[in-house]
């Protein structure tokens, strides 16, 4: 076999972990909506504010889909330029600078996790939401989700 096939599991290993805070964040949506249901509270009306502060889930939901998406663009963007333009995928796509952008992602994380917070805040935190849910679209400000 030619010594030229190099793999990298790197990115592969790296999309398992990001799958795997999906998945985490499904269960902990089960269960937080499963112990609504069983306590007969899910269908009591709850503020945005109220789903996001005080329920556990959404911003697990959030992570959760957030950061494999976002691992899913910037691994996609590292291969399209190493298929289309090579010469520079290899000066700007060194292993220290892959890990520092596949690393970013934490901080992104947070940054989201940040703006989601506050987005509730002011007078959109104060709208009720009919079941208690507490989906993204319904546990932060309209522009967040937008």
């Amino acid at each position: 076999m030619s010594g030229d096939l190099h793999v990298d599991y790197g990115s592969t290993l790296f999309m398992c972990i990001l799958y795997i805070t999906l998945a985490i964040s499904y269960i902990l949506v089960g269960t937080g909506r499963l112990s609504g249901l069983l306590s007969g509270r899910i269908t009591v009306p709850i503020s945005i504010y109220d789903c996001f502060y005080h329920r556990y889930w959404p911003q697990s939901l959030i992570l959760g889909t957030e950061l494999p998406a976002l691992g899913t663009i910037l691994i996609s963007i590292e291969r399209i330029c190493a298929v289309l333009r090579p010469g520079i995928y290899n000066r700007i796509f060194t292993n220290s600078r892959k890990l520092l952008i596949l690393s970013s992602l934490p901080a992104w994380a947070v940054l989201s996790l940040l703006a989601a917070g506050l987005s509730v805040l002011g007078d959109e935190g104060k709208e009720v939401t009919s079941t208690q849910h507490c989906a993204i679209i319904t546990s932060t400000a309209k522009w967040y989700v937008a």
